[in-house]
């Protein structure tokens, strides 16, 4: 049985280089099998299951309302009314959790009571919760399940959502956040801004991109690494020139001598807006 399976579904096997959020299991008395859900057919899907048992190891929803966020999300159903605006935090792990409930407490103490927590498969999913609440620490959340769980943990900051309905809007995010965490997997950390920044210098072709970029910033500026680092923390610390010269160790004299240089051989001023989003699109690669 398992020498057909394998010969017959040789094309549809998950693949370790794969992203756990698209295996699927199956298993008999000997063996657990993994494929690719997006390699696999419904009617392939359904000859294993009359062949093989399903395994299903995605956490259960806690609450009632959470239940029915999960079946508006993942299987068939109304959206749960919502009178205040929320966002999303979806969330991903690169190895499934042996204590989901320990998991959930940790995530959740970073966030208001009344936050909800959906999973989607054992290793994603996301958390709702008030569009006003802005306490929480990533940073923090990031290093604490690293520790306590031996996993890495990659998070999406979402924008509020008012309107119904949302499964397009949070599906579309989810979309934004697996697409840059291919591209940058030393990054845990991304926001809806961010990645759409992204997202809209990947749209220009990449001759168009060069020559705007080449128009601006000379091959010399480019090999200039010192001053190309100083423009990525001073973009991390939101055009903070105090924030930015403590992070490099700078006095703010220095700083602003590297930022008049910057504007002297490519005139781009970043305290302008346009000038400051412009230059981000052209040097904004992960560090």
């Amino acid at each position: 049985m398992n020498d057909i399976i394998n010969q017959t579904f040789s094309h549809a096997f998950w693949q370790p280089t794969d992203h756990v959020i698209d295996r699927i299991a199956f298993q008999n008395k000997q063996h657990i099998f993994y494929f690719h859900r997006l390699k696999i057919t419904e009617r392939e899907r359904t000859l294993l299951s009359l062949l093989l048992t399903e395994l299903d190891d995605t956490p259960r929803p806690a609450t009632m309302e959470e239940q029915e966020w999960s079946n508006y999300l993942y299987a068939v159903g109304k959206e749960p009314q919502h009178a205040e605006s929320f966002i999303a935090l979806h969330f991903f792990i690169e190895r499934p959790i042996d204590d989901p409930d320990s998991f959930r407490e940790a995530l959740l103490s970073f966030f208001p009571i009344s936050t909800l927590m959906i999973w989607e498969s054992h290793t994603n999913g996301l958390l709702l919760f008030p569009a006003n609440y802005r306490e929480y620490d990533l940073d923090a959340l990031t290093e604490l399940i690293e520790s306590d769980f031996y996993t890495v943990l990659y998070t999406f900051l979402g924008t509020p959502i008012q309107l119904t309905p949302s499964k397009s809007r949070l599906l579309f995010e989810k979309k934004l956040f697996l697409k840059q965490m291919d591209t940058k997997r030393s990054t845990h950390i991304f926001s809806a801004a961010e990645s759409s920044l992204a997202e809209l210098k990947q749209q220009l072709h990449n001759d168009e991109f060069e020559q705007l970029r080449s128009h601006f910033l000379s091959d010399e500026l480019l090999r200039d690494e010192e001053l190309l680092h100083t423009i990525h923390v001073f973009f991390q610390n939101n055009l903070n020139t105090s924030q930015t010269a403590k992070a490099l160790h700078l006095h703010r004299n220095s700083l602003q001598y590297r930022l008049d240089k910057f504007n002297a051989q490519t005139g781009l001023d970043l305290r302008v807006f346009s000038h400051a989003a412009l230059t981000y699109l052209f040097i904004h690669q992960p560090i």
